[in-house]
Order: C-alpha cells, then structure tokens, then sequence
C-alpha cells in the first residue's frame, strides 16, 4: 500500500481547517451557549428568590390578617338591645321590598345610627 503525496496534503489541510473551525467557529458558540446557560441559571435563581420572597409576603400578610381578626374580636363593640330596636324590621323582611322602599329603610337606620353614635 502505497501513500500518496496528495493524500497527506490533504490530511494536513484537513487537521488546518479543523483548528481554523475549532478556533473561529466552535469556540464562540460553545462559549455562547455556556453563556446562556449561566443567565438562565441566574434567572431561574431569581425567580426562586422571588417566589421565596412572595411566600413570605403571603404569610406576613396572613400573619397580619389575623392578628386584625384577633384585634376586631377583642375590641368589637357590645351590641346591646336598644340598638335591635333602632333597626325599624329583620332582615327576612327586607328581601321583599323594592329598591326604593329599601332605601328609604337604609336611610333611616342611618340616622337612627348617627344618632346613637353621636350621642353616645
């Protein structure tokens, strides 16, 4: 088996056009993609610190929550009986009525609690 003068030649242009290739060519995209690989990782990062972060808010905002229902509770006014009287019917009754009998109806509990409040 005999090797041609022409068959090294074009191996050692073959091995020139890989290196130029590997150099001009492979290399930036390599490093492009290693790129945006990192800035999805740092995305993906910030978007567990930001869903860490709302869980937190969500559990302060509950935490708050609470603590109002536990103050309205503690602090709520006494609801006595004289205010019952104030109230001219029940509730039951106000479902029949139209819209401008219910506003005359709430136009006079609000003076009968204007009245109760500013006197009181």
């Amino acid at each position: 088996m005999t090797i041609n003068l022409t068959l090294i030649v074009q191996a050692l242009h073959f091995f020139i056009a890989y290196g130029i290739v590997s150099r001009l060519v492979l290399k930036p995209a390599l490093y492009l993609i290693e790129k945006e690989k990192a800035a999805n990782r740092a995305l993906l990062d910030e978007i567990l610190a930001q869903q860490a972060l709302l869980v937190t808010k969500h559990e302060h905002k509950r935490e708050s929550w609470q603590r109002c229902q536990r103050y309205f509770t503690e602090h709520k006014p006494l609801f006595d009986q004289e205010a019952t009287r104030l109230i001219p019917m029940s509730i039951e009754t106000t479902e029949n009525l139209d819209h401008n009998q219910l506003d005359t109806v709430c136009q006079e509990v609000v003076k009968a609690l204007k009245v109760k409040v500013l006197h009181d």
